[in-house]
């Protein structure tokens, strides 16, 4: 199947189900790992996009 029909299918299915049709779920693991860090402190946050993008980048 080509790039085009795998679309058009994906597309009509969307259409008939008014909905994407299939789960968009992150794993429970990656969920809980992510929750701990939070609930310890281990994460940064960020005042602009300037300061993420040079986070992001590694720019020192």
């Amino acid at each position: 199947m080509d790039l085009s029909t795998g679309i058009k299918i994906y597309l009509t299915k969307v259409v008939k189900e008014q909905a994407i049709p299939f789960t968009l779920s992150l794993g429970q693991d990656d969920l809980s790992q992510a929750l701990k860090e939070i609930e310890n402190g281990n994460y940064k946050t960020f005042n602009n996009k300037q300061e993420l993008m040079k986070e992001l980048n590694n720019e020192d």
